[in-house]
């Protein structure tokens, strides 16, 4: 250890290409990363979290007396490159660029860095990091899903570092397995067999919606609810427990709920979707005054209920024209006028993506 020399992360810090690593990891990236993994609380930025132990491992050049100042401004510059450089996401595991940053901390730390200890590790990117950067990482929570995460996270990966995977499907065409890459696909080819098999086994529980063009759904979630037998002397099922039916509440979008519709004859309940054309039909004008492709996307998702807005556009039309009107009578001329250009547009219908919004 370098004496009472401060650390980097007590002068300075390249500030902005840290935020700006952060808030893309956070908002802007599609790539696969432990985030994604489970959700948890408070995530830390994985490219916020490196440069933080890094930098605080790291000698700030302010306190080697041998460098003049100017001296000191240039070295620091050169590990703001190394920082700046560590905090990309596609730099991860970029061995020359983690090459670099270790080589400084062997440099501060020539009888080895300390470990790292978090003992309420959470979601996990303190010791993550801490492993990426070669420290040894110590991690502990008192929630057993935050150890589990951990667990699955850092803990069972370096354990087969290096290793081919054993499912027999998987083709060994690699010749040397890097890091966790040999249980990557281990993972991804037993999860894709437990996948299937659970189709196999209960997937006829779980049919396909059918949408009211006749086209085939997946659905992405189903609403769960436990049932009673029915208090009603008349009715001799049983009925669910289900506090909301609405499925879709937001702003700017038209409201989508499930209506049950109950059969006294044959004591049965069926659910159909429901959604009020006259709203949709509004979002529609708005949505249209504010940008064509907004319409087009919206009319996309509104499926069969498309028609139904196109015929009470008209029927609104002629009855705002006849009333003198002209402000609404323009709105719905106007999107009557667009109508084809959208329809184009829209291609083709996929309702489910509105109801799952």
């Amino acid at each position: 250890m370098t004496g009472d020399r401060p650390k980097l992360i007590e002068v300075a810090l390249p500030l902005a290409a840290i935020n700006e690593a952060a808030a893309r990891e956070k908002m802007g990236m599609k790539h696969a990363r432990p985030s994604t993994l489970h959700l948890w609380w408070a995530r830390r930025p994985l490219a916020a979290t490196r440069a933080v132990i890094w930098a605080s491992l790291v000698d700030d050049p302010l306190g080697d007396e041998s460098l003049t100042s100017g001296e000191q401004k240039t070295e620091r510059q050169r590990l703001f490159g190394i920082l700046e450089r560590l905090v990309v996401w596609e730099n991860s595991n970029n061995p020359e660029v983690l090459a670099e940053a270790n080589a400084e901390i062997d440099r501060c730390f020539p009888d080895g860095p300390p470990p790292i200890l978090d003992p309420l590790a959470g979601g996990g990117a303190i010791p993550l990091e801490a492993q990426r950067l070669g420290l040894e990482a110590l991690a502990g929570d008192l929630n057993p899903v935050a150890a589990l995460i951990n667990k699955a996270m850092i803990e069972i990966p370096p354990r087969f570092a290096g290793m081919p995977p054993v499912h027999p499907s998987i083709e060994k065409t690699l010749t040397t397995w890097e890091r966790a890459q040999g249980l990557a696909a281990d993972v991804e080819a037993y999860g894709q067999w437990m996948r299937d098999e659970a189709k196999r086994r209960i997937g006829h529980l779980y049919p396909d919606a059918t949408g009211l063009d006749g086209e085939k759904l997946t659905p992405i979630a189903w609403i769960w609810a436990r049932t009673v037998a029915s208090p009603d002397p008349s009715w001799s099922g049983h009925v669910p427990l289900v506090a909301w039916w609405v499925l879709a509440n937001r702003p700017g979008k038209p409201k989508v709920w499930v209506e049950t519709i109950i059969d006294r004859d044959t004591q049965t309940i069926s659910y159909e979707i429901r959604l009020t054309v006259w709203e949709a039909l509004q979002y529609l004008v708005a949505a249209l005054e504010r940008l064509e492709s907004e319409a087009a996307e919206l009319l996309r998702q509104l499926g069969g209920y498309a028609d139904r807005a196109s015929q009470l556009a008209y029927v609104l039309y002629q009855k705002a024209n006849d009333k003198g009107w002209t402000t609404e009578a323009g709105a719905y001329n106007a999107l009557i006028t667009a109508w084809p250009i959208l329809a184009t547009a829209a291609a083709t219908p996929v309702q489910a993506q509105m109801f799952s919004s």
